[in-house]
């Protein structure tokens, strides 16, 4: 996981690369992709599972 916070302090862009990931977006068929970038100004919430899990 790479977070990377740009932009003004008032309302900060958001960036997360994620690598192996689930992704869960109502416009996207699968949840499941090896690689993802992510671009927001609000919320988001990034969860590691434990290596047995995986």
């Amino acid at each position: 996981v790479k977070v990377t916070v740009t932009g003004e302090a008032s309302r900060p862009v958001i960036e997360v690369e994620l690598t192996d990931a689930w992704v869960w977006d109502m416009y996207r068929k699968t949840r499941f992709i090896p690689r993802v970038r992510v671009l927001t100004f609000k919320d988001v919430n990034v969860e590691e599972l434990p290596p047995q899990e995986l």
